[in-house]
């Protein structure tokens, strides 16, 4: 994760005031096994829904601008 976080940075994406390292720990976050396990097989949460949900927090939080097509660098 601190590969692509540098990677969103180094390309201007990086959302302005948060760190490398806090990005990272973000998607780390967003993007470890247990909230899969949490919401999907103990919650009953729809694979689109999670996707969704993951997809919504990484823009919200690491995103200068919230547009899939500010990433097309």
């Amino acid at each position: 994760m601190t590969h692509n976080a540098r990677r969103l940075a180094e390309h201007g994406h990086l959302r302005k005031g948060l760190s490398i390292e806090n990005a990272r720990d973000v998607m780390y976050t967003y993007t470890a096994p247990e909230l899969y396990e949490l919401l999907v097989l103990s919650r009953g949460w729809a694979l689109e829904a999670f996707g969704d949900f993951v997809y919504r927090g990484l823009v919200a939080e690491l995103l200068e601008e919230a547009s899939p097509a500010g990433l097309s660098s």
